[in-house]
């Protein structure tokens, strides 16, 4: 009966089944952080519009940040100011001991209007397009694929260039290979320069609602909509990437000399996944949805935004799966160090004790002393 009664006891141990669903569960919290560690390389790696700084770096051991600038509504900035902007910048890179390399720059910058409907036609139709004006070297920042043809950019001699995109391509001609035609805007020619094809990111296609569009200089944007009064069109974003000699330099330029400073959304793009600003977007979780500034982002902007949000979702679950598992880890790890010194300090001077006696009896076996 005592055996029956000792089995029974052995039976009812629950020890190892504790165990043992202590290592699945943590062995599910694992997956689930590898998981989300996964997600968050993948989410902060998913925007080509925010690595400008590393595209212009190229193999210079400078380094460079990309930061941006976005407007609210009803701010005035035109391309005159951000070439007043430009002497400014100039002047902070001397001062700051920087000199451009032979036949390089120190910077490289675009700007763009906000989209508006434009009427674009051909022989055959007419279509209502989102176009956007766009200055500098908007697509350093902006690499859509091109199906066809060649960007435009500030350094064409004409404005009369044009880029479609595919879907605004499709509808006009049936074709995507249509570089070199001409399209209509009013009664004057413009020739499509190039045939992009949109981000199929999941951020860009969320953010990107405008359907068909195209993009055009800002002087042709200024030709279209300023008519003879000539004025220039409100800029609502600006982007630049500019070399960066100590940290936070790019940013406290434009922060401190930009021409609408004091009412822009100023972002530094560069590292903006970092675990610095995740953390600060944590922390400032629901306040993210205010905006104050009454600033409309353009799409590349809200995707960016959106990958932010997921960013920083995805680093606040793979911290609460990896906690239970590190928990366990640092417990056993403090388990084995106390039985490691229990043993050190116990068993083995026992161990050796034994030992000096048994030595101690052989001794006297053979001399009896």
């Amino acid at each position: 009966m005592s055996g029956g009664k000792f089995a029974r006891k052995r039976e009812r141990k629950p020890l190892p089944l504790k165990l043992l669903a202590l290592l699945l569960l943590n062995a599910v919290f694992v997956v689930l952080a590898v998981i989300f560690a996964v997600k968050l390389h993948h989410v902060t790696n998913l925007l080509i519009t925010q690595s400008a700084a590393e595209a212009w770096k190229g193999q210079s051991e400078e380094n460079f940040v990309q930061v941006s600038a976005f407007q609210p509504v009803d701010a005035d900035l035109t391309e005159t100011q951000i070439e007043t902007f430009h002497q400014t910048l100039e002047q902070k890179f001397v001062d700051a001991s920087l000199e451009a390399p032979e036949n390089g720059s120190l910077y490289q910058d675009a700007y763009a209007t906000r989209a508006q409907d434009i009427t674009v036609s051909t022989d055959a139709l007419t279509y209502t397009a989102k176009t956007i004006g766009v200055g500098g070297d908007f697509f350093l920042f902006h690499p859509l694929p091109l199906r066809s043809g060649s960007y435009i950019s500030s350094r064409d001699f004409t404005y009369d260039r044009v880029v479609l995109d595919e879907e605004l391509s499709w509808a006009l001609f049936g074709s995507y290979d249509v570089a070199g035609q001409t399209v209509w805007i009013g009664n004057e020619p413009y020739v499509v320069a190039g045939v992009v094809t949109r981000e199929t990111d999941k951020a860009s296609e969320k953010a990107y609602t405008d359907g068909a569009g195209m993009f055009i200089s800002y002087s042709a944007m200024q030709h279209i909509t300023g008519g003879e009064e000539g004025t220039q069109p409100a800029i609502s974003s600006y982007e630049i990437v500019m070399a960066e000699p100590i940290t936070g330099f790019g940013l406290s330029v434009l922060q401190e000399s930009f021409p609408t400073k004091d009412v822009s959304v100023i972002v530094q793009n560069t590292n903006r996944y970092s675990l610095k600003n995740l953390l600060t977007i944590v922390s400032q979780f629901g306040e993210r949805s205010m905006n104050t500034a009454g600033v409309i982002f353009p799409y590349w902007e809200n995707a960016a935004r959106y990958t932010e949000d997921h960013a920083a979702l995805d680093l606040v679950l793979l911290v609460l799966f990896s906690l239970c598992p590190a928990t366990c880890l640092v417990i056993l790890i403090i388990r084995e160090i106390r039985s490691g010194w229990r043993y050190l300090s116990t068993k083995i001077p026992a161990e050796i004790e034994e030992r000096v006696e048994k030595k101690k009896e052989e001794h006297y076996v053979r001399t009896g002393i």
